[in-house]
């Protein structure tokens, strides 16, 4: 198993001064003994007798230093857990350190692609963990909060299939000038909540276009014509919203665009499929309220969301993430 070694070795012994020939030999005074360190933080992964579950788990045995406690910036946090996975598949179950962000989202400071997979269906865990990056991140909430996550890993992402209890830490070296930083880019309450209702309505209503006119040709003409309307109506609305999701999206993977773009592609793509998996009399009767739902008379969108528009609207990204500047 690969081992990630995160603190200082055990400190050597001292050692006495040579004696010169012409002195009477003297009895050396006895070398203080050496003051030990903690020894590195090594990733560990022991096996536990196996028993079939239903659901995945993990908790939390503890931590070092324990919740509650101070850390600073070269703190490499020792946790303990132990896990168990249903439907275990070598090479697949990831575990991380997750850390809560103002953004609504979190951060780990581990890298899945690096860290060991899990080599058991039911284990006792030690994860090692380097908050040097959890000091680098703005985002990150102020105590500290972590818990350990399982990741079910698919191609380069993966999903959580268990979490541990939230514990709390407090970072007693922030400058004030980084705790000024937490602040400016601190998220609103309900921004999150309200962009995501605004986009999820932008994008549910694209989805499901796009797979009535693939379904039922001879519909298309209408439908079209309909929905170009529609859009038209709510085009200033739908490119603020897009662009501002999107900036939330760069803001939560720290300025990576291929990473936010595949995260908007999911969100789209979860959309989609929900629409390719109706049958044809269920997407028929949702294409006919289409229609319907968009026509002038009848348009619901602005009831629907334009308190959420409103609410995104009165917050504008801080200028010192330019990125996420997009109105």
């Amino acid at each position: 198993m690969r081992k990630f070694v995160l603190a200082a070795l055990w400190a050597a012994g001292a050692s006495v001064d040579a004696q010169t020939p012409e002195a009477e030999p003297a009895v050396a005074d006895a070398p203080a003994p050496a003051t030990p360190v903690a020894p590195a933080c090594v990733f560990r992964d022991d096996a536990l007798p196996d028993a079939p579950v239903a659901e995945s788990s993990v908790v939390l045995l503890g931590t070092s230093p324990a919740e509650n406690a101070d850390v600073r910036r070269a703190t490499v946090l020792a946790v303990d857990a132990e896990y168990r996975i249903a439907k275990f598949e070598p090479g697949t179950y990831v575990p991380i350190g997750l850390f809560a962000e103002s953004s609504g989202s979190s951060m780990s400071p581990n890298d899945s692609t690096d860290t060991p997979a899990l080599a058991h269906a039911h284990g006792n865990l030690h994860l090692c963990v380097s908050l040097a990056k959890v000091y680098a991140s703005d985002f990150t909430v102020v105590p500290f909060e972590f818990r350990v996550v399982i990741l079910r890993m698919q191609g380069a992402g993966g999903r959580s299939v268990a979490q541990a209890k939230l514990v709390k830490f407090k970072p007693v070296d922030l400058s004030p000038d980084e705790l000024a930083a937490r602040k400016t880019v601190a998220l609103p309450e309900g921004y999150v909540d309200a962009l995501r209702t605004a986009f999820d309505h932008f994008d549910t209503r694209a989805a499901r276009y796009h797979e009535c006119v693939r379904r039922f040709p001879a519909a298309q003409p209408l439908l079209t014509k309909t929905y170009r309307a529609w859009e038209r109506r709510h085009w200033s609305d739908i490119q603020f919203i897009s662009a501002r999701m999107y900036g939330y999206d760069l803001a939560i993977t720290h300025d990576q665009p291929a990473n936010a773009v595949r995260i908007l592609d999911s969100t789209h793509d979860v959309q989609a499929e929900r629409f390719a998996a109706m049958g044809n009399a269920e997407l028929q009767k949702d294409c006919d309220f289409m229609r319907e739902d968009m026509l002038v008379s009848e348009d619901v969108t602005n009831d629907a969301i334009s308190d959420e528009i409103a609410e995104v609207r009165k917050w504008t990204p801080p200028h010192r993430r330019p990125k996420m500047e997009l109105k």
